[in-house]
């Protein structure tokens, strides 16, 4: 049976909707780039459509404000068909849902030696083979890009499937714990985020070496492609898998992950040396760095650490931040939003600045655009006068406000998310932020709710409602937070976690993760909470689905597992790999 959004593609395309332009990429299962499509009659079955799901569907969304034109715009970013499939996913119900023991969590296995986990404030990322079938538990999979350096005993990055296991043995792929599809030994450590081609046969990440290294791996089909963590394989050795490995800038990079184009196949990716890079042939061709017109030197020149840069199909602006504080714009070739600094015509700087400059924990996490509103949020840890801010502005940065207050400046800050009803209609949704008390002797996170008037424009202030994540036993901060709408439970999750003192019953004081019901409103506690040692990387989800084990979680812990902490299959050591069901973060 085809899926409620299969249905729409198809009614579109049978009342003359040829133009539709992505209409071929979500059919076909790959990118069209033609500007017409053929139809499909309407009693035709759709081909496979994969999704992968990383870092970046984090950081440019689409509410469904009453926008036609900047609606139908966005309609050419696949970002935009990725997120209203993941809103209205179909319900499989090839099998009866089983009965499960009461484990304390799905999965949770560990990545390898000390230092073996995702870095702070990264995602993991995921591939579903096809959303228009059940879950697939061979051709699904979910990658870990580890903060350690390679070796013949300890792989860099890592592809499990099989996931919808749990130990009891009653999940729906047999088996009581993932299955290691594919790990490879690529050299340098990885700490940024990893991305995914939309057919899910390559991956993409940055090794921050000195220089830092561009990294395009076409994933093996044929010969050895690694069994475990522990015995990696070599991409081209004893396999059909190609690592291509491009070198640029002059020194390492600290947080910018690459940022996928899939319409035009380039990607963006900045370094420590304070400029921002292009390269085309990103999935469909030959990766190369385009070097006329680019690098571009962001607004504090040279040997800043600069955060991901995140492309706007609508706009056609690139919005980064760096460690001064400062979040400024670049305006890529087809930009008419906004004016240049220098050069005179895009690619160029854009000629407006946010400034904070030169404090501690300024902004560390990239800006978050919503396309068909046209308005860009940026989190500020440190607002050189004792506060944390979010600030939203347009897609020119234009304007300096809304900016309200969420508390002292503390530690770090990452960035918050949007509930259901703001992708519904921005006016009656909420933001939700992790940000930190009102008294400056206390740095431990906070839980806050940011509105927004009938026009999408955010309170100048955070509502009356607060919630402490975290004990004042000692400073601390949230990882960035992720929302799921579960269409078939018919609840709206918030998940995020804390390193240390946690206030959750049943999250221990070392560190948990956390779920909060946010379906009625601004929630009284945590719904649940799970001990993870140091606290978790950012998280990922995947599907809608009443099959067990089948709507989860994923992230890696921070730390090392201990004897008292350890993974779920009782190892120590290294970080830990884990799954958790959306409902019960078990």
């Amino acid at each position: 049976m085809l899926s409620s959004l299969a249905r729409v593609f198809l009614h579109r395309c049978s009342a003359g909707v040829i133009g539709f332009f992505f209409l071929g990429f979500f059919l076909l299962g790959f990118f069209c780039l033609a500007m017409a499509v053929p139809c499909w009659p309407q009693t035709a079955t759709l081909p496979r459509l994969g999704m992968p799901y990383d870092w970046s569907h984090q950081h440019v969304i689409f509410s469904n404000a009453p926008l036609p034109e900047n609606i139908a715009a966005a309609q050419r970013d696949p970002r935009f068909w990725y997120q209203k499939i993941r809103m209205e996913s179909p319900n499989w119900v090839t099998r009866p849902t089983l009965p499960k023991e009461g484990r304390r969590v799905d999965w949770s296995v560990k990545l390898g030696g000390a230092g073996s986990e995702i870095a702070a404030g990264m995602y993991p990322a995921k591939y579903s083979f096809n959303v228009n079938a059940a879950p697939d538990c061979n051709n699904d999979y979910v990658v870990f890009a580890l903060n350690v350096a390679g070796s013949s005993t300890q792989a860099t990055i890592v592809g499990y499937n099989n996931l919808y296991t749990e130990p009891g043995g009653t999940g729906y792929c047999a088996g009581t714990g993932p299955t290691v599809k594919w790990a490879y030994n690529t050299g340098g450590a990885i700490n940024t985020s990893p991305v995914l081609s939309g057919d899910g046969t390559k991956v993409a990440w940055v090794a921050s070496a000195n220089p830092p290294v561009l990294h395009v791996l076409t994933i093996g089909t044929t010969g050895s492609n690694g069994t475990s963590v522990t015995s990696p394989a070599v991409a081209g050795t004893g396999n059909n898998a190609v690592d291509t490995a491009i070198s640029y800038g002059s020194v390492g990079d600290t947080r910018s992950s690459v940022f996928a184009d899939y319409t035009d196949d380039v990607a963006y990716v900045a370094a420590d040396d304070g400029k921002i890079y292009k390269f085309t042939g990103m999935f469909r061709g030959t990766p190369t760095e385009v070097t006329t017109g680019w690098p571009m030197l962001g607004y504090d020149l040279a040997n800043h650490k600069l955060t991901s840069p995140v492309f706007d199909f609508m706009s056609k602006n690139i919005f980064y931040a760096d460690d001064l504080g400062n979040f400024s714009y670049i305006r890529e070739v087809g930009s008419t939003t906004g004016a240049c600094a220098s050069p005179p015509t895009p690619p160029c700087m854009g000629n407006s600045v946010y400034e904070v400059t030169a404090v501690a924990h300024p902004i560390i996490d990239s800006p978050m655009v919503d396309s068909i509103t046209q308005r860009v949020f940026i989190f500020i840890g440190n607002d050189n006068e004792g506060h944390s801010h979010v600030l939203q502005t347009d897609t020119q940065l234009s304007n300096g406000g809304p900016e309200p207050v969420i508390g002292q400046s503390g530690m770090d800050l990452y960035d918050g998310f949007f509930d259901h009803n703001y992708f519904t209609n921005p006016g009656t949704g909420f933001l939700y932020v992790c940000g930190y008390p009102t008294s400056a002797a206390n740095s431990s996170p906070v839980l806050y709710r940011i509105g927004f008037n009938s026009s999408g424009v955010m309170n100048s202030t955070h509502d009356a409602n607060s919630l402490a994540v975290a004990t004042t036993a000692g400073a601390t901060r949230c990882s960035p937070a992720t929302e799921f709408f579960n269409t078939s439970a018919g609840k709206d999750w918030l998940f995020f976690s804390v390193p240390t003192n946690c206030n959750a019953t049943g999250g221990g004081v070392a560190g948990c993760v956390m779920s909060f019901d946010i379906t009625g409103g601004f929630p009284s506690a945590a719904t649940q909470a799970r001990q993870e040692y140091s606290g978790t990387s950012a998280i990922v989800v995947d599907n809608v689905s009443t099959q067990p084990q089948a709507s989860s979680i994923y992230f890696s812990t921070l730390g090392n597992a201990q004897s008292y902490s350890p993974c779920g299959d009782g190892s120590t050591g290294g970080g830990c790999a884990v799954k958790l069901t959306q409902s019960g973060l078990n």
